[in-house]
C-alpha cells in the first residue's frame, strides 16, 4: 500500500508533467484571400474597384469570413480606402477585426478595454463599427490586422493576426498569419501566446504544501518511535 506522502508525490508528478505538456496551440496559414462568394460574375460594391472574401479561424464550413472591398488611388500603387462588409456566415458567429501593432496582446481582455480600434464586428446580427480599415501609416500596401472568432454553437474561441498586402497590379495577399485555438491569446505577428490562469501551477502550489506537511508529519512519527 502506498504511503501518504508517496501518494502525494506521485499526484504532484502527474500534475506536473500537465503542466509542461498544456501547451496552447498555434496554428499558421489559417487566414486565406479568396475570390467573392456570391454573384455570378461576383463583382464589387459600387464606388471600389476590387473586392476579396478572406476568411479566419480553423473550422470547415460554416466558416466566418468578411467581403473586403479595395478604392483604388490614382496615381499609387496601394489603395485610397478599404473595408469590410458582413458576409451570412459572420452572422452566424461572432467576428471582430482590428488594428494592430507588432508585439500587441490579442485576447478578450484587450479586445473588452477599447485596446484596439475595430473595424469590423459583427454580433448578434448587428454589425458595428463598420468602418474604413486603414494600415499604420496609411493607405500603406502592408496591412496588420487582429481577429477574434466565437464559434456560437461550441462557445469556443480563437485569436489571430494576419500581415496583408494589397497592391493595384497584384491584388490582396497574405504574407503570414497565425491564430490560437484557445481562450489565453496570442500576440500580434509572433507565434507566442499570452499565458492563461494557472489553475495548474495553483493546484501544484498546493500539492506541494500538503506533501510538506505529510512529510513532516512522518518524520514526527519517525522520532517519536526511535525515542
Amino acid at each position: 500500500m502506498k504511503t501518504p506522502i508517496r501518494c502525494a508525490f506521485t499526484c504532484l508528478a502527474a500534475l506536473t508533467f500537465l503542466a509542461t505538456s498544456a501547451k496552447a496551440d498555434i496554428i499558421d496559414n489559417q487566414v486565406a484571400v479568396a475570390p467573392l462568394y456570391y454573384g455570378t460574375p461576383a463583382m464589387p460594391l459600387s464606388g471600389y474597384e476590387s473586392a476579396y472574401a478572406l476568411t479566419f479561424g480553423t473550422s470547415a464550413y460554416p466558416f466566418p469570413y468578411v467581403d473586403v472591398q479595395f478604392d483604388n488611388a490614382a496615381g499609387k500603387s496601394s489603395y485610397a480606402r478599404m473595408t469590410a462588409t458582413p458576409t451570412y456566415l459572420t452572422y452566424i458567429q461572432d467576428v471582430d477585426v482590428f488594428a494592430v501593432t507588432p508585439g500587441a496582446e490579442i485576447s478578450d481582455r484587450t479586445i473588452a478595454d477599447g485596446s484596439f480600434t475595430s473595424f469590423f464586428h459583427v454580433k448578434d446580427m448587428s454589425v458595428g463599427p463598420n468602418q474604413d480599415i486603414v494600415s499604420l501609416t496609411g493607405n500603406d500596401p502592408d496591412i496588420y490586422l487582429g481577429f477574434s472568432v466565437k464559434y456560437k454553437q461550441s462557445g469556443t474561441y480563437e485569436y489571430g493576426w494576419v500581415h496583408l498586402n494589397y497592391t493595384q497590379q497584384s491584388g490582396l495577399k497574405v504574407v503570414s498569419s497565425a491564430l490560437t485555438t484557445t481562450e489565453a491569446g496570442i500576440y500580434a505577428m509572433t507565434r507566442t501566446t499570452i499565458p492563461a490562469v494557472d489553475e495548474l501551477g495553483t493546484q501544484l502550489m498546493a500539492l506541494m504544501g500538503a506533501a510538506g506537511l505529510v512529510a513532516a508529519q512522518l518524520r514526527r512519527r519517525a522520532g517519536a518511535s526511535r525515542a
